[in-house]
Order: structure tokens, then sequence, then C-alpha cells
């Protein structure tokens, strides 16, 4: 049997945080889901307010989603790491780290240089014409 890839074993490790989390918050997939496309959008909107188009272009990029998720992963895995036995929480209070840990503000913040490969696709991508 072949040995896993990094990425598949970064992949691995991120599928596991992601089902920690929904279990402990109670959620199907789709909530998380929808939180890490939400805030990522909101994190693209406040580091890129002064440009829409770089928005656009990046919220239409597989390269940003791969990079988010990634990020998104890691945060899951430090909380995880730090909170002992999670599900022994109430809800409110895992809810209420969960947040904490993705604050959109903060990440703002602490991701200061995108990756170069996907601040160049945004910069491709920002300059095509839309089809409508």
């Amino acid at each position: 049997m072949k040995k896993p890839t990094h990425i598949q074993q970064q992949q691995d490790r991120a599928k596991k945080a992601q089902q920690a989390i929904c279990e402990a918050l109670g959620w199907p997939d789709d909530n998380y889901n929808d939180m890490v496309y939400k805030y990522g959008c909101q994190f693209l909107q406040q580091r890129y307010c002064r440009s829409p188009q770089l928005v656009d272009a990046a919220v239409l990029s597989p390269l940003f989603w791969a990079y988010w998720r990634s990020e998104w992963a890691f945060r899951d895995e430090c909380l995880l790491n730090a909170v002992n036995n999670l599900n022994q929480l109430p809800v409110e209070r895992i809810w209420w780290l969960y947040q904490q840990t993705h604050k959109v503000k903060e990440l703002c913040a602490e991701i200061r240089i995108l990756p170069k490969v996907v601040q160049d696709e945004f910069l491709q991508l920002s300059k095509c014409p839309r089809h409508e």
C-alpha cells in the first residue's frame, strides 16, 4: 500500500477536524461548509475592500478556496488540540470558542500575505472579462 502524500495527509486531518467540530456543535456538514464560505467571503471583502474586482475574482478561484480551507482546518486543529474533550463542554461554549477561533478581523491580521501563486491567479482573473 502506498504511503499517503503530504496533501492527502493534510486533507485527512482536515476532514477529521471537520467531523469533530460538526459532532461537537451538532451540525451537518452543510452548516460547516456554509460557515467556511461565509467567513471566506468576509475575509476577502475586508482584506481587499479597495479592490472589488479582486474580491470578485477571488470568490471564483478554486485556488483561493483550497488555501482558505487549509487555513480554516489549521485553526480547527489548533482549537481541538487546545481544548481537551470538546464534546463535554456546553454547545453554547463550543460555539463561542469556535467563533473566536475564526474571527475574520483577526484572520485578516494573522494572514498577512496570501501565497504569491494565489495573488497571481487573482490578478489574472480580475483582468478577464465576465461572461454572463
